[in-house]
């Protein structure tokens, strides 16, 4: 994955996780999705949160991500290594790099409140880890720890780039002005992002309408109303975006968290009549 010699902006596609009707990881699926997507775009976000990372195993996490791995090349996939601890982090990137991941992306700590020094150790940690790029993730609505200016600023030769969610982009600009590389999930006009000094955006509509992203990755701007509308319709809805998968007849549009599951299910983890 390059950012140098880049046409138009870096879209990376984040990838939903898929899931059968007992609500297992539906690997076919998953492969189908990788392939449908990847001729659009410049690379792939897997295991964030538009896969439902934390209702995901670990191992699960593992798993997707060499099979991401093998299925696009190490190159091409972004594996976020993200959880509530720098501990639980560097387990994730440790079982990420061992089936052969060299990107990372990782979520400031959650839940529990840190304070900048705990952020900058959290990425200088997972630096030390990462064989490839490292980008820091900016979400607060999910983490509750954001990211401040201030700890952006001693992130700089730390991590690569900072991936920013519900973030404005007066945002993106200002860690732009530090010298860092930002991508934005504000996917629905990327020629914005790239105004105020992003190098694009890591997009969940991608995943499914990934070719109307081509023209953006080939720098063609011209009219993005086409673009816009789509994602408007969209919403950044999880359940849509699997719905509008599985019409392409790639897997089932269920979800593990939400109201979007099977009705009922019965599997060993989870007993019957428990939905």
């Amino acid at each position: 994955m390059r950012f140098d010699d880049v046409p138009g902006a870096m879209v990376i596609a984040a990838l939903p996780t898929m899931f059968g009707d007992d609500l297992e990881i539906d690997v076919v699926a998953a492969r189908q999705l990788a392939q449908s997507v990847s001729p659009h775009v410049s690379g792939i976000f897997v295991c964030g949160t538009n896969a439902e990372f934390p209702a995901l195993t670990f191992a699960e996490r593992a798993q997707l991500s060499e099979l991401f791995v093998d299925e696009l090349g190490a190159d091409r996939v972004v594996v976020h290594v993200g959880d509530v601890t720098t501990w639980g982090a560097l387990d994730l990137a440790a079982s990420a790099v061992a089936v052969g991941a060299r990107h990372l992306a990782a979520i400031t700590p959650m839940i529990f409140p840190v304070d900048d020094d705990a952020i900058v150790e959290h990425f200088r940690s997972l630096r030390r880890v990462t064989p490839g790029m490292l980008f820091a993730y900016d979400f607060p609505e999910i983490s509750q720890n954001a990211l401040s200016l201030p700890a952006a600023e001693r992130l700089r030769g730390i991590v690569d780039g900072i991936k920013v969610s519900g973030r404005s982009t007066a945002h993106v600009a200002a860690f732009a002005e530090m010298g860092l590389r930002v991508l934005s999930g504000e996917d629905r006009q990327p020629s914005a992002v790239l105004a105020a000094g992003g190098v694009g955006v890591v997009s969940g509509t991608a995943s499914a309408i990934p070719a109307a992203y081509a023209p953006i990755v080939a720098g063609r701007f011209a009219d993005q109303s086409t673009l816009t509308a789509a994602v408007d319709r969209i919403g950044g809805s999880i359940p849509r975006i699997k719905e509008l998968i599985a019409a392409e007849g790639i897997g089932r549009p269920w979800m593990r968290v939400g109201n979007s599951t099977p009705a009922r299910r019965t599997t060993p983890a989870h007993p019957a009549g428990v939905a």
